[in-house]
């Protein structure tokens, strides 16, 4: 029994319903937030153990955070050459920008990763896909008198519900 249950590796309609959810957070109007109000949501979604999972919404505050700096280093330029310095002399960075860059290579670090293991999930569940077809090829090949097809196929049936999704 415990040797033919589903690992628990995969999200669960449930689960998926809740990632749906939170992807559809990634919508959310945050035209209002701080370039660090926005990294703050950045770094909860990196801290978080299923951070590849919510890869539109990181990218979607990852978007507004990039816009606001640019903004920002646009008014220093304005206020830059307002003063009467050239344009060729101008350098200010974000003070802001390095976090975003970490918090950035981080999140492709864990998305990768991320992706790495749906991956080899995906392929396990394959390979378990391909051993209930044989069983499934078995049981109508090799079938006794006494054996009760209608059993061991909801058995099988049972088998390739759990097995997982693959790619």
């Amino acid at each position: 029994p415990a040797e033919n249950a589903p690992e628990e590796t995969l999200p669960h309609p449930e689960q998926h319903k809740e990632e749906e959810s939170e992807e559809e957070e990634a919508t959310e109007d945050i035209s209002g937030f701080s370039v660090s109000e926005i990294l703050h949501k950045l770094e909860e979604i990196v801290n978080k153990t299923d951070a590849g999972a919510l890869a539109k919404k990181f990218s979607h505050l990852r978007q507004e955070a990039v816009h606001q700096i640019s903004d920002e280093t646009e008014e220093k330029k304005k206020e830059y050459l307002a003063e009467g310095n050239s344009e060729e002399n101008f350098h200010w960075e974000h003070p802001l920008l390095a976090k975003l860059s970490g918090l950035t290579n981080i999140f492709k670090e864990k998305l990768e990763n991320f992706h790495k293991k749906l991956e080899e999930e995906q392929q396990a569940n394959k390979v378990k896909r391909l051993e209930i077809i044989e069983k499934l090829k078995n049981l109508y090949t090799n079938s006794t008198t006494d054996t009760n097809l209608f059993r061991e196929i909801r058995k099988i049936k049972e088998e390739w519900a759990s097995a997982g999704q693959v790619a």
